[in-house]
């Protein structure tokens, strides 16, 4: 309409690129069975998640007879510009937890998730920035499934029946019962609980059932430990918390048994349970 047209400059610099937008957000990038996939959901590095995370089947061979010299790096940090992933960690925050809502159907011989949670454990970014502007995150949390340990047999199972233990307290006959997250130990219970929503494995009034029966070395276990804080303490005396640790080797007293049964509370259960040797 007349009066309503104005003219305005729109300078390059205030273009995105469509070349990038396309390549970016297209299947186009194929793995070696011929299934294309956008780049986010490509990485270079195989952690046996096809179809879902690809890795990219690219010909050097053929482009290097191409260009008349080998452009292996420059290819590789072209796809890595347009959002290719080096390693799996580096991926975006919603592909990584859509890859956690897959992983059952993924991982069927149950034996990726646990070195991919070690990846997003150790190397990934804070929970709290996993968590910010991902709905992926939030769906998994209330839906998904995570790899446990279960009665010597692995399986996946709901987030919400799973526990973790983040130190080695609980004899093997406790754990039976439990769907036992499968991640390494000394992970931190607060961090597995925001990354997966794995709650920590908890017990109440723990006591013993009976009278243990005690190891013939317990008396002389006992006074070799006794004789060997010094030296511990020794190793450690120029440390900060040195004092404190000198502290907790003094404090317990450490009994060796032969037989020992304990009865413990778990949630509204009382349990009991036999512990094994060297436990």
């Amino acid at each position: 309409p007349a009066k309503k047209v104005d003219e305005r400059k729109v300078y390059p610099a205030n273009i995105k690129s469509y070349l990038r937008f396309y390549l970016t957000t297209t299947k186009w990038i194929p793995n070696n069975s011929g299934e294309k996939a956008a780049p986010e959901y490509c990485c270079f590095e195989d952690n046996q998640l096809d179809p879902f995370i690809i890795v990219p089947a690219i010909d050097y061979t053929y482009l290097k007879s191409v260009v008349g010299r080998s452009c292996k790096k420059d290819i590789d940090a072209l796809l890595s510009r347009i959002g290719v992933a080096d390693v799996f960690q580096e991926m975006e925050k919603h592909v990584i937890y859509e890859t956690l809502l897959r992983l059952p159907e993924l991982d069927k011989d149950c034996k990726c998730g646990k070195s991919i949670y070690r990846r997003i454990i150790r190397e990934g970014v804070t929970p709290e920035e996993y968590k910010e502007n991902n709905p992926a995150y939030d769906e998994f949390i209330k839906k998904g499934f995570v790899l446990a340990r279960k009665d010597g047999q692995k399986m996946y199972v709901p987030v919400s029946e799973a526990r973790y233990a983040d130190k080695k307290v609980f004899s093997e006959e406790m754990l039976k019962s439990f769907s036992m997250f499968d991640a390494d130990s000394r992970s931190g219970e607060e961090k597995i609980n925001k990354l997966f929503g794995v709650k920590p494995l908890k017990y109440t009034n723990i006591e013993t059932e009976g009278e243990p029966e005690l190891h013939v070395l317990d008396e002389a276990f006992r006074k070799e430990y006794i004789r060997f804080i010094p030296f511990v303490y020794a190793c450690r005396i120029g440390l900060k918390n040195a004092a404190t640790d000198f502290r907790r080797l003094k404090s317990p007293k450490i009994v060796l048994c032969s037989k020992i049964t304990i009865k413990y509370k778990f949630g509204e259960d009382t349990r009991v349970s036999s512990m094994s040797d060297f436990e």
